[in-house]
């Protein structure tokens, strides 16, 4: 029994033996397991917060400055279809053979108008013209014969008055001639007179000589009596002679008077005829618009942007189509005035759409208005990117227009189109990103640069490519050019070429100064 009893208690205790070895090993291991999580996690932790380098290459690269901003497409040939006299009348609208959209040749019928009325109304004017001409014209005839008659009557008159003064003259002058003839007339008769007296005392009883005698004084005391008339007479027929010459000067005055007067109704029949003609003409001329613009025909080839009339309407005047040239475009813009200064002609711009997605269009500076508009930009839609500083132009501004250098099938009219107008842009040139230009204590622009270094762009101390630590650089003087959004311009450096590789500014020292000796966090 005490044997068995002895056996049995020492089976039991090798059983208890074992089962604290087999504990102690699974608390072990769980240890051993919790360790290696703790220290790895530990680990992990460290190397988060150590420093971190970041390196990049010098590159060479196309910078560009612009100015951005938004624009809408235009069309270069912009044509307001108007149908003429047919607004002033007030047509009626019988058909529109177009639509928006539609693309419309050169002479294709655009629209009808009912011109039945404008051909009545036209026949009544034209028969009034008619009968207002005829009437004006007898008018002319009578004012044209007055005239030559008052110019006949003048020719007459003057001369009737011309034979006048030459009758008073031929008076006169024959009067003249008689006073001289009549004083050799009186000597003859004196001296008659003298011979009978003288005879008469030679034989004083003889009765011829007596009757000689007294003929002789008789006839001599006549041709006295006469020629103390005379200068009467004479001067009776300078007054005559005068008075013709009066009366032909006042027939010449009279008849120019007349001659005038004529003239001056004929002036004014021709003048009235003219003045109402005028507007006669011109409602003629309105309402043959009118017909001829029975079909409104397009004067240009292009696409229909805009009707303005409607079948069964009335047209009142206005734009009844508007076509618009889809082939050559432009954009418009407005540029604010910060940036206008910098806008010229013939500057080179970068247009987008989203029609055409990311290709860029070329484009050309046309025109720069001369004062501010008040349109508005989104700046929304402005063009931006790496590689180019943008401003985005908006606000009331200054219009711009930019000719499209090549046509693009995908562009349409009112489009939004997104620009980058370019300022400056240089062409393969060394960059670097702008936070890898460091500044020594003399304040001079430097380049870390890491020798012998290839990089595959960031590595954690120590084992960062090429370096020992974050201090293995040679830090290198530098001068920079063109800047723009992202990238600075490095002019041209002993040991700065396409693919040097520099260091860019620590991150991540954080925390460490948190660790405990052991490497713990506190």
């Amino acid at each position: 029994m005490g044997k068995d009893k002895n056996g049995q208690i020492n089976e039991a205790s090798g059983k208890k033996k074992k089962k604290i070895i087999i504990t102690i090993v699974v608390i072990a291991a769980a240890a051993a397991v919790a360790f290696a999580g703790w220290h790895a996690h530990q680990k992990k932790q460290i190397e988060s917060i150590m420093p971190t380098v970041t390196t990049d290459q010098v590159s060479r690269k196309t910078l560009t400055s612009s100015i951005a901003a938004t624009g809408t497409i235009k069309s270069k040939v912009v044509t307001d279809v108007t149908a003429g006299g047919v607004g002033e009348t007030g047509l009626k609208v019988t058909g529109v053979n177009v639509k928006v959209g539609d693309v419309v040749s050169e002479g294709d019928v655009l629209c009808t108008f009912d011109v039945s009325s404008a051909k009545e109304q036209l026949a009544d004017v034209k028969e009034a013209q008619a009968k207002a001409e005829a009437a004006e014209a007898q008018g002319i005839k009578s004012a044209q014969r007055a005239y030559d008659q008052a110019v006949s009557s003048k020719d007459t008159s003057l001369e009737r008055a011309q034979n006048a003064i030459d009758e008073a003259a031929a008076k006169r002058d024959s009067l003249y001639a008689a006073r001289d003839s009549l004083k050799s007339k009186i000597e003859e008769a004196e001296k008659a007179v003298a011979e009978a007296e003288a005879a008469l005392q030679s034989a004083p009883e003889d009765e011829k000589t007596k009757k000689s005698l007294e003929d002789a004084k008789a006839y001599l005391s006549e041709l006295e009596d006469e020629n103390k008339s005379m200068p009467e007479n004479i001067s009776a027929a300078e007054s005559a002679l005068q008075e013709a010459v009066y009366g032909y000067e006042d027939a010449e005055k009279a008849a120019d008077e007349a001659i005038a007067s004529a003239k001056d109704a004929l002036d004014s029949a021709n003048l009235g005829a003219g003045g109402e003609d005028n507007s006669t003409k011109a409602q003629i001329r309105s309402l043959q618009e009118a017909i001829d613009g029975e079909s409104l025909k397009s004067p240009v080839s292009g696409t229909v942007t805009a009707v303005n009339v409607a079948a069964d309407g009335i047209y009142t005047g206005g734009t009844v189509v508007t076509i618009q040239d889809t082939e050559h475009l432009y954009v418009e813009a407005s540029i604010k005035e910060t940036d206008i200064p910098d806008v010229k002609e013939g500057m080179d711009v970068l247009i987008k759409t989203d029609a055409t997605g990311d290709e860029e269009l070329a484009g050309k500076v046309t025109n720069v208005a001369p004062t501010a508009g008040s349109e508005s930009v989104p700046a929304a839609n402005a063009m931006e990117g790496l590689g180019s500083t943008a401003v985005t132009s908006s606000g009331s501004g200054y219009q711009v227009e930019i000719d499209l250098l090549e046509a693009n099938e995908r562009l349409r009219i009112d489009m939004t189109a997104k620009l980058s107008l370019i300022k400056e842009q240089k062409k393969n040139i060394l960059v670097v990103p702008y936070d890898a230009i460091f500044t020594d204590e003399n304040g001079n622009k430097t380049l870390h640069v890491v020798p012998d270094a290839q990089t595959d762009g960031t590595s954690a101390v120590p084992e960062m490519a090429g370096a020992e630590s974050a201090d293995d650089y040679t830090e290198i003087k530098v001068e920079t050019g063109m800047e723009s959004g992202y990238y600075v311009e490095i002019l041209p450096t002993p040991g700065i070429e396409n693919g040097t590789v520099i260091l860019l500014p620590q991150t991540g020292t954080e925390g460490l100064d948190e660790m405990d000796p052991a490497g713990g966090l506190g």
